[in-house]
């Protein structure tokens, strides 16, 4: 009878080491897959609450929904009048960055959590809405290299997370400190954000781009 060969300890070790190799190549391909994959999503949910935002503009005489009426934030009022459904909780959703925790729908405080940004807007676009200095834009007035969405947050340590639905008017700062609200800088290495514009697309805009735009804060 043959005798079956087995396998040395250093013929493992080497087949260990092989394989640690591998992974070790492998691995940053991954994680750079998954990052551009996110990104896709993040561009894509733009696109689409952009879509959702200029159907309701058509509904209403070319005027945008506004960032705060004083009783509800602009996502509750898309849901509540049927233009997007409630997300569920703990999922994802077309206003929730899937690269930006927590990456699905939490609810703040019974409120509708976003880490989306709504442009705060000012008179030179449309008409002031129920409460003070949150407005009503008119779409058709708004530039085509006019941020309307983007990823958001505030400029300093904020414990809530809906307070990032809305981006305030700015001069292309960057903010550490402070309550403003920004555009997020968060993807491809805090290099770039994603944004919405008037025509409908949305792309990534570069940190130098919002300083020579200058009409945004930001922060990474």
């Amino acid at each position: 009878m043959k005798k079956r060969r087995t396998f040395t300890l250093l013929e493992l070790l080497i087949v260990v080491a092989i394989m640690m190799m591998l992974i070790s190549i492998l691995m940053p391909a991954l994680r750079s897959a998954r990052e551009r994959a996110m990104e896709t999503v993040c561009k894509t949910n733009l696109k689409q609450s952009m879509c959702l935002l200029t159907i309701y503009s058509g509904d209403y005489n070319g005027f945008l929904l506004a960032t705060y009426n004083g009783t509800y934030f602009w996502p509750e009022v898309l849901c509540r009048m049927d233009y997007l459904k409630w997300p569920k909780i703990e999922e994802s959703s077309v206003l929730i960055c899937p690269g930006f925790a927590p990456k699905v729908y939490t609810p703040v405080g019974g409120r509708f959590y976003t880490t989306y940004g709504l442009w705060i807007g000012n008179s030179k676009y449309g008409a002031v809405s129920g409460y003070a200095m949150h407005f009503c834009i008119r779409l058709s007035k708004m530039e085509n290299n006019r941020i309307v969405l983007a990823d958001s947050n505030t400029s300093g340590t904020y414990p809530d997370g809906l307070q990032n639905y809305y981006l305030d008017s700015g001069n292309g700062t960057e903010l550490i400190t402070g309550s403003l609200r920004t555009v997020h800088v968060r993807h491809s290495g805090h290099k770039a954000a994603h944004a919405a514009f008037p025509d409908g697309s949305s792309r990534s805009v570069t940190s130098d781009w919002l300083v020579e735009d200058a009409r945004y804060y930001w922060r990474r």
